[in-house]
């Protein structure tokens, strides 16, 4: 049984509800944060669900395209190859998401004989069977890395290099000044004996 992740805003919730219903019926599995425990601290959970997902059903609506988690969560699924966006008002995706075909679920009430029924099905199975044949795509840990705009960058190389020069021709000149100080004679100086 495949794991789907399912992203919506809380206004939708009836929408939602239809969506998972739908997907548990063709027999997947679905988290979606009804399914929060009591107690638990439900950011970590969230993404731990998303991390473990092999879908990710994305319901945009006037009210999602609004919010930062559908939106965060929709870039996970987006950049890991397992974005399902639908629409269930008409509403366009938020930019950065347009470029991806979205199922127009506006006005679906779940019906079996509703075409786009089964196309929603489609797809979700579509991209499970996708992620089945590739190797799991899930984003590496970021690296730490200097975040800088590339004339910042060459002001921070060039800052750099001027100090690696100094450091270069301070230590030239210590060393200049230690070879010219005269060698003092010593109390005892070194007799050749014949014997």
């Amino acid at each position: 049984m495949a794991g789907i992740f399912l992203s919506y805003a809380h206004e939708d919730r009836g929408c939602a509800e239809r969506l998972a219903r739908v997907l548990e019926t063709a027999g997947h599995e679905v988290w979606w944060d009804k399914r929060l425990d009591g107690g638990e601290e439900f950011s970590a959970e969230i993404e731990a669900a998303l991390d473990r997902s092999d879908a990710v059903v994305v319901a945009w609506s006037q009210e999602s395209v609004k919010s930062r988690w559908v939106r965060d969560e929709a870039a996970v699924g987006c950049d890991t190859g397992r974005l399902v966006p639908v629409s269930i008002d008409g509403s366009l995706p938020p930019m950065g998401f347009r470029q991806i075909h979205t199922l127009d679920l506006s006005g679906w009430k779940a019906g079996k004989r509703d075409g786009r029924t089964a196309q929603f099905l489609e797809s979700v199975e579509r991209r499970l069977a996708r992620a089945e044949e590739l190797p799991p795509t899930r984003p590496a840990p970021p690296r730490w890395r200097l975040a800088l705009s590339p004339g910042r960058r060459r002001c921070a190389l060039a800052a750099i290099m001027a100090m690696i020069i100094a450091v270069g021709a301070g230590l030239m000149l210590w060393n200049a000044r230690q070879g010219s100080e005269p060698v003092k004679p010593t109390a005892n100086p070194l007799r050749c004996v014949h014997g």
